[in-house]
């Protein structure tokens, strides 16, 4: 695997972002990143207590301050229907990886959970980025205290 550092997965593996918080109508974000020094992200939604509301989780190319947003194709989940207990608890995945950011011509990539109401539910974000230079500790985020290999 060209530019991967020999180790474990912590050693390998960026904690990048963390985010909690509602996600509503009015989205919930995660940080924008800069794609640069990673191959490849996973962005894992986890969904708490949700209110019978649509559920839309999607990965957008964006400037460094998380506005400009630009669709990346593919880059979305299919939309979960209303339910007030079939999305609790759930969790939502989607990989990105640098060759679906070409197209954009951005740097940038954020995630975003969105229901179909007011209500929403409580939410969190977790983005994760393999680092091609050297162990991901270097680049991890400021709330990870602490790497067990």
């Amino acid at each position: 695997m060209s530019g991967a550092h020999a180790g474990s997965p912590g050693e390998n593996i960026a904690v990048l972002d963390f985010t909690s918080g509602t996600a509503s109508s009015t989205p919930l974000q995660s940080a924008a990143v800069r794609f640069k020094d990673f191959g490849k992200m996973l962005f894992i939604a986890n969904l708490g207590d949700m209110a019978a509301e649509t559920i839309d989780f999607a990965v957008v190319a964006c400037n460094s301050g998380g506005t400009g947003d630009t669709t990346i194709t593919g880059k979305a989940v299919t939309q979960l229907a209303a339910n007030a207990s079939a999305n609790d608890n759930k969790q939502l995945v989607i990989a990105v990886d640098e060759a679906d950011l070409i197209a954009s011509g951005l740097e940038y990539v954020q995630a975003k959970i969105t229901t179909g109401g007011a209500t929403g539910g409580l939410a969190s974000i977790v983005t994760l980025g393999t680092h091609f230079n050297g162990p991901a500790s270097g680049v991890d985020a400021s709330s990870v205290v602490q790497i067990v290999p």
